[in-house]
């Protein structure tokens, strides 16, 4: 079964797809109450034979398919309320869901036939899911007292205890999965958390909580070990264990409750490893990254350069120290300039990290040294060790710059056409490669609006249209890249932003184009209608909210991209602040066309 788009709906249709004939079977009337506005979450029992489907309004209303698309379970009505998430056990017999209803948040477990047999009042729900056994069920909770997973009896909801959850700079586990040990898996900050829910406790209230990265100081140190850190944040108790990667710190005291001190660990491997302080009362806090046995280059950028030296390249990476003075950086064999090190603090607004970026990157600039040409080694030295990234710059046998004004945002390349396009702020220029020179320049229809801020552009499959989004005025233009004439299509903004407007776009071999919405300026961080579908088979052409019960939570804008032949969509999403991104690919074809997209989620 699959949740299914439609061209000329925001709602969601549950389908059931068979493989062998690649058709598709509409689900709508064998429970039109369910389905009055499309369908809501799904949960699938673990051997594939069951499917929950629920209500995508405030009916409360829920039933059950077996693998075929039967009705197993007749329609039932929870109340008046919005079902927020599901899950089901290993073979279908219990299902657990969280239910909205007049301000509050109830947690059930219902039976196969829907009956009701468990009651939990939960603090916010985030996730839940069985164990694989179904004897329990993990809720990701977080309250006053901090965050953590909740572990009930899979069958009555009567509690069994609490275990820790591993949140991240205020950001949460998102539950998946479990195994059989009870090792719990989620999506977390930027990354994969792992829980251990086998030994559930009572949990002291308030837990504890880091600082914002760097959250430890000092953050790096030589491979011998002893370096004196300490561990910034609230509410530590003194009876606990502080691993650096897997090896314990030694030297261990906490002379405040906002400070862990300690000295750590001689470690074998360079590079960064998690600090995990663990408390005996049963709390923990997780720190990725935070310290690292010698430096360690992530990135450099530039990479390439002249060979007469002179450019400015930034490196970034962790274990860099604060002082520019006590950092050696060669590339080749020749040294280069260091003229500055900034923190992540320092580097957060220019890149674009908000508050919940858990990593304590640094970077420093340099000016390049003379070289040969082709590919050399940068080696950078610093208190802490030593690290070499091999081949990783290159010196250029020739550079050719061409300068013209401007603030681009975004570029293209059309290989049809060499060129490369590239969005100003109120129109669109085109560097030709065979010239090599900015021979065009697209203004969007009628002239550049007063409020224009262009930013993603694609061309359609055939290359015939140029489509460019404008941020500030709200609309997409639709561009004859020959003679420049075209059509502007108004799109609106994001309810509730202070600015907002579309900033990408993809275009498809169905005469469709993925438009994503990106909203600014406000307080609540979340984006449910980010996403958008604009129609060119009529004219004028149209636009639509595209369905979204995936993306409820997306923050910004979805990077949609599409393939050469527009027969894919690729669209990544971020699940609020510091959450993961995920990716939704979108499938078109003929036999589905009727239907819209079908989105298979990775």
């Amino acid at each position: 079964m699959i949740r299914l788009r439609q061209p000329v709906s925001s709602q969601a249709l549950l389908a059931l797809w068979d493989p062998v004939s690649n058709s598709l079977t509409n689900l709508t009337s064998i429970a039109r109450v369910v389905f009055q506005q499309g369908v809501g979450v799904l949960a699938r029992s673990g051997d594939h034979s069951k499917v929950l489907a629920a209500a995508n309004d405030s009916t409360g209303e829920l039933a059950v398919f077996d693998a075929v698309g039967n009705v197993v379970a007749v329609p039932r009505t929870l109340g008046v309320g919005l079902i927020q998430k599901a899950s089901s056990n290993q073979d279908g017999t219990r299902f657990a869901v969280t239910f909205a209803s007049n301000g509050s948040t109830q947690f059930l477990i219902l039976d196969a036939a829907l009956n009701q047999v468990g009651f939990y009042t939960p603090s916010n729900v985030y996730d839940v899911t069985f164990s694989r056994d179904g004897k329990y069920l993990y809720i990701s909770e977080t309250s006053s007292s901090g965050s953590f997973v909740s572990v009930l009896d899979g069958h009555t909801a009567q509690p069994r205890g609490r275990v820790s959850d591993a949140m991240i700079q205020g950001v949460h586990t998102e539950i998946e999965d479990a195994d059989e040990t009870q090792l719990l898996f989620g999506l977390s900050n930027r990354g994969v958390s792992f829980v251990d829910a086998a030994t559930p406790m009572t949990l002291s209230s308030p837990g504890p909580i880091l600082a914002a990265a760097p959250s430890l100081q000092r953050a790096e140190g030589p491979n011998s070990g002893g370096t004196a850190i300490t561990l910034t944040g609230l509410n530590s108790s003194s009876s606990l264990r502080m691993k650096l990667g897997t090896q314990l710190a030694s030297n261990l005291s906490v002379p405040v409750p906002t400070q862990i001190q300690a000295n750590s660990p001689a470690s074998v491997s360079n590079g960064p490893v998690n600090v995990t302080a663990l408390f005996d009362d049963g709390w923990l806090v997780l720190a990725p990254d935070a310290f690292s046995y010698g430096p360690q280059i992530l990135q450099i950028l530039p990479n390439a350069g002249a060979t007469a030296g002179g450019d400015s390249v930034q490196i970034y990476g962790y274990g860099f120290g604060g002082d520019a003075t006590k950092i050696t950086v060669k590339i080749g064999a020749a040294n280069a300039t260091v003229t500055k090190i900034e923190s992540v603090t320092d580097i957060a607004p220019s890149l674009g990290l908000d508050v919940s970026y858990p990593f304590p990157l640094e970077r420093f600039t340099i000016q390049s040294s003379a070289g040969s040409p082709g590919k050399a080694d940068v080696v950078v030295t610093s208190p802490a060790g030593s690290t070499t990234s091999a081949k990783s710059f290159q010196y250029l046998q020739s550079v050719q710059s061409y300068s013209k004004p401007g603030f681009f945002r975004f570029v293209l390349y059309d290989q049809k056409r060499q060129r490369i396009y590239l969005t100003n702020i109120d129109h669109v220029d085109a560097f030709d490669l065979q010239s090599n020179s900015f021979a065009l320049q697209f203004a969007p229809p009628g002239g550049p609006p007063p409020d224009a801020g262009l930013r993603g552009l694609a061309l359609t499959p055939d290359g015939s249209q140029l489509i460019v989004a404008d941020f500030g005025a709200q609309s997409v233009y639709l561009i004859d890249p020959v003679n420049g004439t075209g059509t502007t299509v108004p799109v609106g903004g994001v309810p509730g932003f202070t600015n907002s407007g579309p900033a990408r776009v993809a275009a498809t071999s169905a005469q469709t184009v993925f438009v994503g919405l990106s909203g600014e300026g406000s307080s609540g961080g979340t984006c449910s209608t980010c996403s958008a579908q604009l129609n060119l088979a009529v004219s004028p052409p149209t636009i639509q909210p595209a369905p979204q019960p995936e993306v409820t939570s997306l923050t910004g804008a979805p990077l949609v991209r599409s393939d050469a032949t527009g027969n894919h969509i690729f669209c990544f999403v971020r699940f609020g602040p510091g959450r993961a991104p995920r990716c939704l690919g979108c499938r078109l074809s003929k036999s589905i066309c009727n239907f819209g997209c079908e989105c298979l989620r990775f």
